[in-house]
C-alpha cells in the first residue's frame, strides 16, 4: 500500500489518514495522495497525475464519517473514470492515455 498524507495541522493527520485508507480499500492498487490544508482535502491519484486532483471542502466532511466516506469514494471514482481507468481494483499494466476535462493531458506520474 502506498498512500501519502500531508497536513497543515497535526490534528488533520487523522482526517488525511482516514481518507487515504478509504481510497486504498475501495480502489486497491492505485497510488493515492491526500493533502489537508487551507480548509480543503485534495485527493490525487498518482497513476493519473500529480498535478490534478479532486477537492473536498473540509467543513463539509469533517464532522460526519459516513458523509466523508461517501464523498471520498465518489471523488476517487471520478478521478479514475475521467482517466479511463477501472473503478475498483487496479488492472495491472493499465495506463492513462487521456483525461476528460484536461486539455493536452501530459502525464507527470509515478507508475
Amino acid at each position: 500500500m502506498l498512500t501519502i498524507a500531508d497536513t497543515e495541522h497535526a490534528q488533520d493527520m487523522s482526517m488525511a489518514k482516514d481518507i487515504a485508507e478509504t481510497l486504498f480499500q475501495h480502489y486497491h492498487g492505485y497510488l493515492w495522495a491526500v493533502n489537508v490544508r487551507g480548509g480543503v482535502a485534495v485527493i490525487k491519484c498518482l497513476n493519473v497525475s500529480s498535478n490534478y486532483g479532486y477537492v473536498l471542502k473540509y467543513t463539509e466532511i469533517k464532522d460526519d464519517a459516513g458523509v466523508r466516506k461517501k464523498d471520498v469514494i465518489r471523488a476517487g471514482g471520478e478521478i479514475l473514470e475521467r482517466a479511463g481507468l477501472n473503478r475498483g481494483e487496479r488492472v495491472l499494466g493499465s495506463k492513462t492515455q487521456a483525461v476528460d476535462g484536461i486539455a493536452k493531458y501530459n502525464p507527470i506520474v509515478m507508475r
